[in-house]
């Protein structure tokens, strides 16, 4: 969980090639994000304390990833 090319992301990406249209990768956001402040400024930000789910702006984000790659392929 503490690096971009994650396990999780392996599984998922290979997952996609295989059973999806695309694979949105939001991982690099948040890192890029934890790179200009901090892991734990960019946890607290983003994410439910004590919990591995979004906040509202987490999910903003999220949306926000969607819906760009989304509109244009």
């Amino acid at each position: 969980w503490d690096t971009e090319r994650n396990l999780s992301v392996k599984i998922w990406e290979n997952f996609c090639i295989v059973n999806c249209k695309f694979f949105f990768n939001n991982n690099n956001y948040f890192f890029n994000q934890s790179k200009k402040t901090s892991k734990w400024e960019t946890i607290k930000k983003y994410y439910l304390i004590n919990d591995v789910h979004f906040n509202d702006a987490g999910n903003e984000i999220l949306a926000k990833n969607f819906l760009s790659k989304y509109e244009n392929n």
